[in-house]
């Protein structure tokens, strides 16, 4: 079975993966924990136009969103120290929200289940701000636990 297990760094994915391995993982498994890396965000300008930024300054952006990347995904690769060999760390830079992104990765790959977390908001809150777990829900055709520590 693949599975594919979302993370983002937050305690509430760290818990759902933690209880992937407790509960569910079997060792033919085939996992992929995927993450996905904002893109460096260029500061904008009081009046919406395009900022005047220095080759200087853009190349440390870059170089940080390189490193803040490659430091996620070292993360993940210590915490994949758990699973004996079928494990894949994905970290990608995309554009979109998360939700989307980790629909489409879970098609890419033929996932057969999605594990991630909830940050538990509340009605009004999830209402107005969205939540990726229920953008997944919906929007995936395999079955998807979340994980509400």
């Amino acid at each position: 079975m693949k599975v594919l297990i979302a993370m983002d760094g937050s305690h509430h994915a760290d818990k759902a993966f933690d209880w992937y391995c407790e509960n569910l993982h079997k060792e033919e498994n085939e996992i992929f924990v995927y993450s996905h890396c904002d893109p460096p965000q260029v500061p904008a300008t009081a009046l919406g136009g395009l900022p005047s930024i220095s080759a200087a300054q853009l190349d440390m952006m870059i170089k940080d969103h390189k490193h803040k990347c490659a430091n996620l995904k070292k993360a993940l690769t210590e915490k994949c120290k758990v699973f004996t060999g079928n494990a894949t760390v994905l970290v990608e830079t995309d554009d979109g929200s998360s939700g989307s992104n980790i629909v489409k990765k879970a098609q890419e790959i033929s996932a057969d289940l999605i594990v991630t977390g909830s940050r538990g908001l509340g009605t009004i809150r999830r209402t107005i701000l969205g939540s990726v777990s229920d953008y997944v829900l919906h929007h995936v055709q395999v079955p998807v636990i979340v994980f509400k520590d």
